[in-house]
């Protein structure tokens, strides 16, 4: 399994949503395309294109929050203090973050100023997606992202393999320093030294997790229920798109 793969399936163990790929891709509520079998997404159209389904209401569930990830085994993240000298010899106070992956594909993942939007009758348009299916104008391999966590500032990072390492250095004071701050492009993330880091995503800007729906394998090998239409629209997604996320920190 290669790295973004790897990514991809350990963001969705770790907070329950798929990592978009590359990390920041502006992905958005809506949107069709296609999901490889490492769930990478690929834009095909904008749902709105499929003039057989209704507009759809987009939600924000939540909005300018901060969160952070990270899953890399028993090793952590550390904190010291750092200070430099700047152009005009004054004195500027920084810190360094060291972040350690045991692991063999590690992640660390934060973003702020993000929101989280959603459709909101996701009940609705999978049966509409459903009976599309049926009359063959829904392709069976189409995805549709029904949800998504897009940020102003995100940072994502994975380890090539285990024992890896990387230090960060930026503005911040020790006692006031959460783990979300490295997703700040303003406060001067920077990469001081890393060790077997396959990716380095630092203070960009866009969509890290998405949700989406997609038709069920195991209901298209079911002609017999398709045509009786005894099938009901939550036996033919995959259940696996549905895992809720968990809340928590670093």
């Amino acid at each position: 399994m290669d790295l973004a793969a790897r990514y991809v399936t350990r963001c969705h163990e770790l907070t329950g949503y798929w990592g978009s790929w590359p990390p920041g891709n502006p992905i958005r509520v809506g949107l069709v395309g296609s999901l490889s079998e490492s769930k990478i997404f690929r834009r095909l159209k904008e749902l709105g294109d499929v003039t057989e389904i209704p507009a759809q209401e987009i939600v924000e569930v939540k909005t300018d929050f901060n969160e952070s990830w990270y899953d890399g085994g028993e090793t952590a993240i550390t904190t010291s203090a750092a200070v430099a000298a700047n152009a005009q010899s004054q004195i500027d106070t920084s810190m360094n973050v060291n972040i350690s992956f045991e692991e063999d594909c590690g992640i660390f993942l934060a973003y702020s100023g993000a929101t989280h939007e959603q459709i909101r009758d996701i009940d609705l348009l999978k049966r509409q997606i459903l009976a599309l299916t049926r009359e063959k104008i829904w392709k069976p391999d189409w995805a549709v992202i029904v949800e998504t966590i897009r940020a102003d500032h995100l940072t994502a990072l994975v380890s090539s393999r285990s024992n890896a390492s990387i230090t960060l250095n930026l503005r911040a004071e020790m006692g006031k320093f959460q783990a979300w701050h490295l997703a700040r492009g303003d406060l001067g993330v920077s990469v001081k030294s890393q060790k077997a880091i396959g990716l380095e995503s630092i203070g960009t800007s866009g969509t890290p997790l998405y949700r989406a729906i997609v038709i069920s394998k195991t209901w298209l090998r079911k002609p017999k229920v398709v045509l009786s239409g005894e099938a009901s629209a939550d036996d033919a997604f995959e259940d696996a798109y549905w895992i809720g996320a968990a809340d928590g920190d670093v």
